[in-house]
């Protein structure tokens, strides 16, 4: 998990060229992707390396206005006009979020209009006062792939043996990682994912924004499944093993930079627990008249 976000979980079993390949064309996307974006926003989430600790930026997101012009977030969550200047010959229009923004704007026009002998003579200004904006993103369903397999499979080298790596599932998974257009399994659609909700978040594994990287064990393989911020998932990716199937889990703060080893059993236990500490406090009201109610088949 990139080190920005606050991933703390390493491994050593990488080669220096293709964690540098990693951390260029699979990491550094993902910090800049749509949906992982707007969680650090939301969380406050820095980038705290290098002696760094500046608001995490906004997501890539085209902005406009019902006039159409341009706009971008501001971190107090309104929204700013981007300034801009378009000229049609010797006609010139322009946008900004102010009229002192505006009036800078036509000054510096007017003075560039002065030096090449030119006057300027003003025209139409009109105002807008919107609540409302809209926006277009995008969303790369082979980012979230890559960035899954890559999360999993680093995870995955924490506890399986050296002879994985000569399977045909792990050439697959390279072939997720590095190919231009990989395939699925049986080798006839395209390889995606899609981040979304996770089912897992409805089970309270961790409290939001932690991450968590689980191995969810079953007969012969181990799933590993890495949430993001608490609720963000691009899905399970499967490992075929030999033997008992390992439980290892571990809880990322991207606040406090700590990780947290723990167990699959451990985090349902944790959860189990929970619950039962929930169903105590609730109280139940008794319908009025339902003690007296005679019983019926």
């Amino acid at each position: 998990m990139p080190h920005a976000l606050g991933g703390g979980l390493t491994t050593d079993r990488v080669c220096h060229e293709c964690n540098k390949r990693a951390g260029r064309d699979i990491d550094k996307p993902l910090l800049g992707d749509w949906a992982v974006g707007w969680e650090r926003v939301i969380w406050d989430i820095r980038d705290v390396r290098h002696g760094k600790s500046k608001p995490p930026p906004f997501p890539d997101e085209e902005l406009t206005l019902p006039s159409g012009a341009s706009a971008r977030w501001r971190h107090d969550m309104t929204v700013e006009v981007i300034p801009n200047v378009d000229r049609d010959g010797d006609n010139v229009s322009l946008v900004a979020g102010s009229d002192e923004e505006a009036l800078e704007m036509m000054e510096r026009i007017a003075e560039r209009a002065r030096r090449d002998g030119k006057t300027l003579s003003p025209g139409e200004m009109r105002r807008e006062f919107s609540n409302q904006v809209a926006g277009r993103f995008e969303l790369n369903t082979l980012l979230w792939l890559r960035a899954t397999v890559k999360m999993a499979v680093a995870a995955a080298s924490l506890v399986l043996p050296e002879s994985w790596l000569d399977t045909h599932q792990a050439m697959k998974y390279r072939e997720f990682l590095w190919d231009v257009a990989p395939t699925t399994f049986d080798g006839q659609h395209p390889a995606r994912a899609l981040p979304r909700p996770s089912p897992a978040a409805r089970y309270q594994l961790v409290c939001p924004p932690e991450h968590l990287v689980v191995m969810v064990p079953s007969p012969g393989s181990i799933g590993i499944h890495t949430l993001l911020f608490g609720s963000l998932s691009a899905g399970t990716v499967e490992f075929e093993i030999q033997g008992i199937p390992p439980q290892n889990a571990w809880v990322l703060d991207p606040r406090a930079r700590t990780v947290s080893a723990t167990t699959f059993q451990g985090l349902t236990e944790k959860v189990a627990m929970r619950l039962f500490e929930q169903t105590e406090d609730m109280e139940v009201d008794e319908p009025e008249g339902a003690g007296d109610a005679e019983p019926t088949n």
